[in-house]
């Protein structure tokens, strides 16, 4: 019987675990050392004259007794029955091992079946750590082990997940901005109309931080007057051009409160404005303007940051004069609400004064060199004065076609200052309103004499010379408007 060699080759194929994969995420994990474990897989090939036989034709030739295996290590016919294969695993090389780990054919699975999660987190091992190795060598006939070596895959999935869910832990930072939510209402509850808008100022001359505080704070604290009844978070009024040339600004929206998100109305790129105490005016406005005439005015939200526009000044609000002092008395059984344009500005009569029976209040009466100039003209502050009994909350804003207030108010007074003296005038708001005041308005302080009653202006000695148009006195010295019945 003619004798066939077999010859019988085995590689070893070595897998390294690495470290335990972990998800990436923001709380601090003391670095751990990586420890590789190396397995070694025994491969029988089996070649009968130099032809690669596939493993079901060895054994069952060696298991019909057809073959045999000879003491030189190869296979031959026989007719006895065949021996059992002996198959020797060759010792595993001593690199260290993690302590009690899973047994290491698990870990050869994971390192040949699950190659793609290894390296992608451990970046600093990716070179040494590469599946390939591992799957060349079995490539030909890796197939019989793989059945053997499945049932422990399941154990190392419960450790790919488990740091997941520490991934979503990062997602609370987002409220971090909750303590600027906070700063719109600051104070501006002392604000309503029981206070008549008496003593809500705080930090007047206060210098403003330029560029710190977020556009979602109204800068109540540093000198600026809260209006809680126009709905803007605070603020007077906001400006947004969308046109902004070197010719000027145009395009601008005028910002409602149905477009505030949050009660944070001071948008970005707007120009926010703002009242001040009583006597005081705004200080803040950019020398470039509206390219048509438009006014504008307050600080600006650049960068979520609100900046002074005229920085020159560090306030927000101050005086108009230190030389002349205007004042209102109300010696009625009623109060009156006078309210100022705000301008620079939307122009929105939202400025307010509550005059309450038997009170006397100051009106913040610009000096005219110092003050906003409307393309280069020296400018003056406007006052729409209303009927008895209308409240701040109700009067000092924009009306419409049939209201008595606001625009719509019957009077108008003007407050100026030049060269150390004090214009003011009274004057009907024609043609817009041909309503009449129901009470008296009479100027004191001045040579001069200005008295409004039923609809006229008398002036002179005695209130004999009366006009239909309104009247204006200077004086050097201070002035008051006394409001009677």
């Amino acid at each position: 019987m003619k004798s066939i060699s077999l010859s019988l080759f085995a590689f070893a194929g070595s897998a390294i675990a690495g470290s335990h994969v972990h998800a990436i995420h923001r709380h601090r994990h003391s670095k751990r050392d990586v420890i590789e474990e190396k397995v070694t897989v025994t491969v029988v090939e089996c070649l009968l004259d130099g032809t690669l036989m596939s493993k079901a034709e060895c054994d069952k030739g060696i298991a019909n007794g057809t073959l045999r295996w000879a003491d030189d290590g190869t296979l031959k016919l026989a007719a006895p029955p065949a021996n059992t294969i002996m198959v020797t695993k060759s010792a595993p090389s001593p690199t260290p091992l993690i302590p009690a780990p899973a047994p290491p054919a698990p870990a050869a699975t994971q390192a040949v079946q699950k190659p793609a999660p290894l390296p992608a987190p451990v970046a600093p091992k990716p070179a040494v750590v590469s599946p390939a190795p591992s799957r060349a060598p079995p490539a030909p006939k890796a197939a019989p082990p793989a059945p053997k070596l499945e049932p422990p895959t399941p154990k190392p999935e419960p450790a790919i997940p488990q740091p997941e869910p520490p991934v979503q832990a990062p997602a609370p930072p987002p409220p971090s901005p909750a303590p600027v939510q906070s700063k719109p209402a600051v104070n501006v509850a002392a604000v309503d109309k029981s206070e008549g808008f008496i003593g809500a100022v705080t930090g007047e001359g206060a210098d403003f931080p330029d560029g710190e505080l977020p556009c979602t704070t109204f800068p109540h604290q540093f000198g600026a007057l809260p209006l809680k009844h126009l709905g803007l978070g605070g603020w007077a009024g906001i400006q947004k051009p969308n046109y902004i040339g070197s010719d000027g600004y145009d395009d601008i929206l005028t910002v409602t409160k149905s477009q505030c998100s949050g009660g944070h109305c001071c948008l970005e790129g707007a120009f926010c404005s703002y009242a001040c105490g009583e006597g005081l005016l705004k200080f803040q406005w950019p020398s470039l303007q509206g390219r048509t005439g438009q006014s504008i005015g307050g600080i600006q939200c650049r960068n979520g940051r609100l900046f002074l526009t005229n920085p020159e000044v560090k306030t927000l609000c101050g005086k108009g004069s230190n030389k002349v002092a205007v004042y209102v008395k109300n010696t009625m059984s009623k109060n009156v609400a006078i309210c100022r344009t705000n301008y620079p500005g939307d122009e929105s009569m939202s400025i307010p004064l509550d005059v309450r029976p038997g009170m006397t209040r100051k009106l913040a009466a610009p000096d005219q060199a110092l003050f906003w100039r409307a393309r280069g003209k020296k400018t003056s502050a406007q006052y729409y004065i209303n009927l008895p009994g209308y409240s701040v909350e109700k009067a000092c804003r924009w009306g419409n076609h049939g209201d008595d207030f606001g625009n719509f108010a019957p009077g108008v007074l003007g407050v100026g200052i030049d060269n150390g003296i004090a214009y003011v005038s009274i004057f009907s708001n024609n043609p817009t309103q041909s309503m009449t005041l129901p009470y008296t308005i009479t100027l004191i302080g001045s040579e001069s004499q200005c008295r409004y009653q039923n609809g006229q202006w008398c002036m002179g000695e005695g209130f004999t010379d009366c006009k239909v148009n309104g009247c204006t006195v200077g004086s050097t010295k201070d002035l008051t408007y006394v409001l009677s019945d």
